[in-house]
């Protein structure tokens, strides 16, 4: 029996993935025509030059910084820095070998503290992975790379920067393991490194949408409170949350009836997840949801 899956509504309200509610600044529009148009060949990007660029962003020094697409740097984590990986949900599991972490995990949206990143990385020479791709706000946790060797972060300007579409990553660690990931898997091709240096020249623009971001989030989450869920606090570009009288499935299936499409975390645990999209958006979210709660005793 073929398989059928249901048709994407094209004009739904989608809360439901990672995607840059903001569009890219205006000079990164222009790199990536440059690139379209091939005027790149005549104002090649380096990958030292986007290097340079990323310390500048991150605070940490340029030959702590290797730049691909997410998928890969991932992809060569594991397959030249790691003896054995596996991903946990709490620093109290330890694991031999490498320990990779979300900060904030993906379905709580939960963050790991530096006191508890640090001690971690000092309990036993383990790799420690931190992928801080979905976190809005700075964590603190590159203090924490000169005297832990063993660390490495995983960081994204993509949501801040609206470059989700070009795919590019940055792992953040020791020299000799930047120096291992160049070896082995070299960078991003040069569009990628084209659009990122732009994005990071435009420092200005993507600090305004990051502040746009965290405030609507912060609107967006008392407004949910205020309508009975229980909805934590994180520096995530993502919301969780649980309400006593609506089961996730049902809520999201009575969104989705109205063009609003949520996700619910892989374990779930009573919530709904609620990804980060522009003021009418959540403003549709709202009057949405308000709409469906009448209807529950």
């Amino acid at each position: 029996m073929r398989k059928t899956f249901p048709a994407v509504n094209p004009d739904a309200v989608r809360l439901d993935g990672v995607r840059a509610p903001y569009p890219p600044a205006p000079g990164v529009l222009v790199a990536l025509q440059d690139c379209a148009t091939g005027a790149l060949r005549e104002t090649p990007q380096s990958a030292r030059e986007v290097q340079l660029l990323a310390s500048r962003a991150f605070s940490v020094s340029p030959g702590r910084v290797y730049a691909a697409p997410g998928g890969k740097v991932l992809e060569l984590l594991c397959r030249t820095l790691f003896f054995a990986c596996r991903t946990v949900s709490s620093p109290s599991a330890r694991p031999r070998g490498a320990v990779a972490l979300c900060s904030p995990d993906p379905d709580t949206g939960a963050v790991l503290e530096k006191e508890e990143v640090a001690e971690l990385c000092s309990a036993g020479g383990s790799t420690v992975l931190v992928d801080e791709r979905l976190r809005l706000e700075e964590s603190g946790l590159t203090e924490l790379l000169p005297e832990h060797e063993n660390l490495v972060l995983l960081r994204s300007i993509g949501f801040t920067h609206g470059l989700l579409g070009v795919n590019i990553a940055f792992a953040l660690c020791s020299r000799e393991r930047v120096q291992a990931l160049i070896d082995q898997g070299g960078g991003p091709d040069r569009p990628a490194l084209r659009a990122a240096a732009a994005a990071f020249l435009e420092e200005e623009y993507a600090g305004n949408v990051r502040a746009r971001l965290v405030e609507s989030r912060e609107s967006l989450r008392r407004s949910l409170e205020e309508l009975g869920f229980a909805c934590p606090p994180t520096p995530g570009v993502f919301l969780t949350a649980r309400h006593a009288r609506a089961r996730p499935a049902r809520l999201r299936n009575e969104l989705s009836r109205r063009g609003i499409e949520i996700a619910l975390p892989a374990e779930e645990q009573g919530g709904i997840k609620l990804f980060l999209g522009t003021e009418p958006e959540h403003t549709a979210l709202l009057y949405a949801l308000k709409d469906i709660l009448r209807a529950y005793p």
